[in-house]
């Protein structure tokens, strides 16, 4: 507290959010969040990083004196079902479901409300002191997350508690918007309009604690992709080609499961723990045609010889959709797992459906929707916290003829991954980093 300029009173109003060592390291990571009267102040927090007992990095800020700053007591006027009402009229989610809580938590500070028939993520609700005005000033405020079906949004609304009125919204969809190609510097990244597979609370919370997870029944599979360490098939390297197990290069707990069980169910297409990969043709975010296997469980055989000269989204007479679809599988996993080799662990929030228990929130694996209809020439990642999927939305790429396919230019999938990593490993885990400050 000395070493960072913590006051006794600011260490009774904080809250450890989140600690663990990296990785092969022995650096202890401590997520010091400021809260008052038990209420976290959104965004305020200190990231501080230990070795041999002793602080070695600090980062981030707390609002000063924020007792003298906020705008109620920390008892709301209005309760958490009138807030999600209200933040589901202004994204134009209107829902004729009672809104009833299924889960009350943290002492009735956070209220999860499942779909209520117009997300595709679970809604919650939950009590924060939102700095406004540069932290001059703090109201309190229910942040409520919600996925409207048929967007691509992922938003967080805060509704000021004392007056039922949004006084901030965000999107947590990032699109990476590309310019002229002989005006462009680089690319700028924005929040674009446009979601999912509804999943039960069973499934979002099927491993908070250790639980006994089925034997994964898949004794190996062949993929026919853009091989790693391509980039693309006009890349060196590019050409399709067949690779067999590629989970054995990511040794340890990186690969537990491999890539076709989900801790529960074992699977003989473009699904497993780490992502589920499918078409989105008609960009309904539900899931369409998935790559599936030739030959049955144990023993899956996904070799989709592609024709470049027909468009992508064919499936006969060359199995284009197919192939596209198996490599975007192919490569969210890798990504998975060579980031999980570098620190990207459950316990610091990776995207995983089973967390085996080792710690941290499941139910959050990546959905991979190829060949989205929602857009062209382009591609977005929506990471909310912990807990929320994960989803890839990519894009056809408008070309003479034939069209190109996002899907199989590897450098797209791994930047829009890398907003996932970035966003999850910083901060809270969702809605520090401002669109510039993106790492993708």
């Amino acid at each position: 507290s000395a070493s960072i300029g913590l006051s006794s009173q600011d260490i009774e109003n904080s809250i450890v959010s989140s600690t663990y060592i990296i990785p092969g390291s022995d650096v202890r990571m401590v997520y010091l969040q400021q809260s008052y009267k038990g209420i976290p102040v959104y965004n305020q927090l200190h990231v501080l990083a230990f070795k041999n007992d002793k602080i070695v990095s600090t980062a981030g800020s707390r609002v000063n004196a924020v007792e003298n700053k906020v705008n109620s007591s920390g008892v709301p006027a209005t309760d958490a079902m009138k807030a999600v009402k209200t933040a589901l009229a202004d994204v134009n989610a209107a829902t004729n479901e009672l809104i009833v809580p299924v889960n009350i938590l943290n002492e009735g500070r956070r209220f999860e409300f499942g779909s209520l028939g117009v997300s595709t993520e679970n809604i919650f609700s939950e009590l924060i002191w939102f700095p406004i005005d540069e932290g001059k000033s703090a109201r309190l405020a229910w942040q409520v997350f919600v996925a409207p079906q048929n967007s691509s949004a992922y938003w967080l609304i805060r509704v000021d508690a004392m007056t039922n009125t949004v006084i901030s919204k965000e999107n947590l969809t990032l699109s990476c918007n590309w310019g002229p190609e002989e005006t462009q510097e680089g690319h700028q990244h924005t929040t674009k309009e446009h979601t999912q597979v509804p999943k039960t609370f069973v499934e979002a919370r099927n491993d908070k604690e250790s639980r006994e997870y089925k034997n994964f029944l898949i004794n190996t599979a062949t993929y026919r992709v853009v091989k790693y360490p391509a980039e693309s098939p006009i890349h060196p390297g590019g050409a399709p080609s067949l690779h067999t197990d590629p989970w054995l290069m990511s040794p340890g707990n990186a690969t537990t499961l491999g890539w076709h069980n989900d801790g529960v169910n074992d699977y003989d297409s473009t699904r497993g723990n780490n992502a589920f990969a499918y078409e989105d043709r008609d960009a309904n975010n539900l899931p369409g045609r998935s790559g599936v296997s030739s030959t049955p469980i144990p023993n899956l055989t996904m070799d989709f010889v592609p024709d470049f000269t027909l468009e992508p989204i064919v499936r006969t007479p060359a199995p284009n959709q197919q192939f596209n679809t198996t490599n975007l599988f192919y490569w969210n996993n890798l990504i998975h797992d060579l980031a999980y080799m570098y620190g990207f662990t459950e316990t610091i929030r990776n995207y995983q459906n089973s967390n085996m228990g080792r710690g941290g929130v499941g139910g959050d694996y990546v959905l991979a929707e190829a060949q989205d209809g929602s857009g062209t020439n382009n591609a977005n990642f929506s990471s909310g916290v912990e807990g929320t999927r994960g989803r890839m939305q990519m894009y056809l790429w408008t070309a003479p003829n034939p069209d190109r396919d996002g899907d199989v230019d590897n450098g797209i999938i791994a930047h829009e991954y890398t907003h996932g990593i970035s966003n999850r490993m910083t901060g809270t885990g969702a809605g520090c980093l401002s669109v510039v400050e993106q790492l993708g």
